[in-house]
């Protein structure tokens, strides 16, 4: 671990590929095994933990990119990583790990920079308009200094029925750009998705811009004593470069319900949401979800008659020259 510096600087980034659900295994074509899903392509050209790490690199340097991954699944990431240094990927040792092994890197990054703007991105999701969300995260990344909390997450919020998402429920009465929130319905039923969006719910997309000495400040309020336990992991120099990053192991006397918790949430974590529009996002939580997914990006895309084609094209010119 680099020495501590005080200064903001260049904003951080996060990709969070441990996070395995029960949608995780995916045969994928020469592999004669269930593969997990952020290591499986869905476009036919590079996995959705490439598609993350590119995102990752839209927010922040490469010198500043930090990854969590599971050990298990070293065959499959390993390989993307040659551009992250050891000690910037925190690797859990065991299944359920992901919210400790955020929380270690978080950690990292308040020990040296805790002024700085730290970008939470997930490594398993689907995003159809990539600029859209870049943009989306740069103006939350703006608008963190007049926000109250300190803390915002992007809603999303498109035209077509998200799948077996959670929801980021607000205030009632309040639609607002930049929304206060009061919880989170955990993938609710299809008539209460749709009521809940009625009332101005949005999809959680997972993707959260705060500050280092912010989310430090949470980790230690979920569990006291947990942060230095974590950062005495870090700074210590025999396990930072044992097999290629920081192992992450339970805290003896941490109850395994504090990994179960919804600990990124609200109210848990006071945050207020961004509404993004338009941004085609799928956080793939079901097998039901990949299925849609998959049955998107394989579908030709519809092709207009020629003669159809020569209006749109002299009017878009028109409004150009206008």
């Amino acid at each position: 671990m680099s020495s501590p510096s005080r200064s903001s600087g260049a904003p951080w980034a996060i990709v969070i590929a441990d996070d395995h659900g029960a949608e995780s295994g995916v045969d994928r074509e020469g592999a004669g095994h269930a593969v997990p899903l952020q290591y499986s392509p869905l476009n036919g050209r590079r996995t959705l933990f490439q598609d993350a790490l590119q995102r990752a690199l839209r927010v922040a340097p490469a010198s500043q990119v930090l990854v969590t991954a599971r050990d298990a699944c070293r065959f499959y990431w390993e390989p993307a990583l040659w551009f992250i240094r050891p000690e910037h990927r925190f690797i859990s040792t065991e299944a359920g790990l992901s919210w400790l092994t955020t929380a270690s890197a978080i950690l990292a990054i308040a020990y040296q920079a805790p002024d700085s703007v730290v970008t939470l991105l997930p490594g398993r999701c689907y995003v159809s308009h990539e600029d859209t969300l870049t943009a989306a995260i740069d103006r939350a990344i703006s608008l963190l200094p007049l926000t109250p909390e300190r803390v915002i997450s992007l809603g999303m919020q498109d035209l077509d029925d998200s799948l077996d998402e959670d929801y980021l429920v607000p205030q009632q009465g309040e639609l607002q750009f930049l929304q206060t929130l009061l919880g989170v319905a955990r993938r609710p039923v299809h008539w209460i998705a749709q009521y809940l969006r009625a009332e101005g719910a949005l999809v959680a997309s997972r993707v959260t811009c705060s500050y280092a000495r912010t989310l430090a400040a949470h980790i230690s309020l979920v569990w006291p004593g947990l942060a230095s336990r974590l950062l005495e992991n870090i700074v210590a120099p025999s396990p930072v470069h044992r097999e290629g990053g920081v192992r992450t192991q339970v805290p003896p006397g941490l109850p395994r319900v504090i990994l179960r918790s919804r600990h990124w949430y609200p109210p848990t974590l006071p945050q207020r949401a961004l509404r993004v529009r338009s941004c085609g996002w799928s956080g793939l939580r079901t097998g039901r979800a990949v299925a849609r997914v998959r049955a998107f990006v394989s579908s030709p895309l519809p092709q207009l008659p020629a003669a159809a084609m020569a209006p749109r094209e002299a009017a878009v010119d028109h409004r150009l020259d206008f």
